[in-house]
């Protein structure tokens, strides 16, 4: 705000927004001139003078176009759906095929079975994202009793253009669940051209892969990687 409209708001904010504008001056009698030049001189001179029932309009307009669906809102009983042009829309933005290593496996805990699964690398693909997935980070995962797991998987990536960015993906898996598996995932890219990923919103499906089952035994295959396909929320 200009040095000239840091007064009493309440008695000067429309002479600042038409000193700033070079509306048309007012005064309690009607109309007086028009110009940024005219208006400065009626200022200077004190001929302005805005009514109040002018003031609180100006503020009523104001604060009616920051809100316009204000009254729509209040038509509506809450929980009803909405309709299809404000419900967010899942844009596919890229996927990560990562390569696994073998569990190391600590066991049960105070808080269930507890292991964790080493990052050995990867590929990534997609219209908005391509790079790779670095080495060196871990797949968490907690074994509840109900037989879901806490999953937590922190690692790096780097895109073509040579930018680390870290990655951090949350979720839960149930397998006795009729229901995809899903990751919540948050980025923190350097600012700059990847900047974009910080600030998403982000959603990830996730799809196993596994090696050849053991000749011997009946346990399932070998987990060797995983497949993200990552949907920006828009």
């Amino acid at each position: 705000m200009p040095a000239s409209c840091q007064q009493t708001w309440k008695s000067k904010f429309a002479r600042c927004h038409l000193l700033q504008s070079g509306a048309t001056a007012v005064s309690e009698g009607g109309f007086i001139t028009k110009g940024k030049a005219d208006v400065k001189s009626a200022l200077s001179s004190r001929v302005l003078q805005v009514p109040g029932t002018l003031l609180l309009g100006l503020v009523a307009t104001f604060l009616t176009s920051m809100q316009p669906s204000a009254s729509a809102l209040a038509q509506t009983a809450v929980g009803t759906p909405p309709p299809p042009t404000d419900a967010p829309k899942a844009e596919f933005a890229f996927e990560f095929q990562v390569t696994l290593s073998p569990p190391v496996v600590l066991g049960d805990t105070a808080l269930g079975h507890r292991q964790y699964i080493p990052i050995r690398g990867g590929k990534i693909a997609g219209p908005k994202l391509t790079g790779e997935v670095l080495s060196g980070g871990w797949d968490y995962q907690l074994g509840l009793p109900d037989g879901c797991s806490v999953l937590s998987a922190d690692y790096f990536i780097r895109a073509q253009d040579g930018t680390v960015i870290h990655v951090l993906d949350e979720g839960m898996s149930c397998p006795n669940e009729q229901q995809r598996a899903f990751y919540k995932p948050r980025f923190e890219a350097p600012k700059g051209p990847h900047e974009w990923l910080t600030r998403g919103t982000f959603v990830a499906s996730v799809a196993l892969e596994r090696g050849e089952k053991p000749a011997t035994g009946n346990g399932p295959a070998p987990l060797t990687g995983i497949r993200l396909k990552f949907y920006q929320l828009k």
